[in-house]
């Protein structure tokens, strides 16, 4: 069943990507990224039972996925990881706190809209602790190669 699921992420992220006019020969990839990252969302998952974490772990490794194939295809990062990231975006959630707001079920709402933010928030902090680990490992390689001039 998960293997379903991994397969169901990479052909969900490439379909996105054919309807975002990315460029076809990294359409492949970015499927991969998002299937990786579905994948790692549903280990875990499995071994610490939170939504939370799993999504940020899902986020964070599609980042570094992101990343290193952006510098060895030449390409921007964002070409990866918006599609990488499609799968673990909280649409159910953000529906739940909708419909249950509709139905006037404001405890039940409120409970799903805080879990939303939560993921949310997790994804986007994971983008940014990658992002900044490469910008630091990039200042670091300049610093060695200035060193190395003089």
């Amino acid at each position: 069943m998960k293997f379903v699921q991994i397969i169901a992420a990479f052909i969900g992220v490439c379909c996105y990507g054919f309807s975002t006019e990315t460029p076809r020969k990294f359409i492949i990839y970015a499927g991969i990224g998002g299937g990786l990252a579905w994948l790692f969302y549903l280990l875990t998952l499995d071994l610490f039972d939170s939504v939370v974490f799993a999504n940020f772990i899902g986020a964070f490794s599609v980042g570094i996925y992101s990343h290193i194939l952006a510098r060895k295809l030449c390409t921007p990062v964002t070409v990866f990881l918006l599609g990488g990231i499609l799968p673990l975006v909280p649409g159910s959630q953000i529906y739940r706190a909708v419909y249950f707001l509709i139905a006037q079920q404001n405890k039940l709402s409120a409970q799903n809209l805080i879990l939303t933010l939560k993921i949310a928030g997790v994804i986007a902090l994971a983008i940014f602790l990658v992002d900044t680990i490469f910008i630091m490992m990039k200042k670091e390689q300049n610093l060695d190669i200035q060193k190395e001039e003089l």
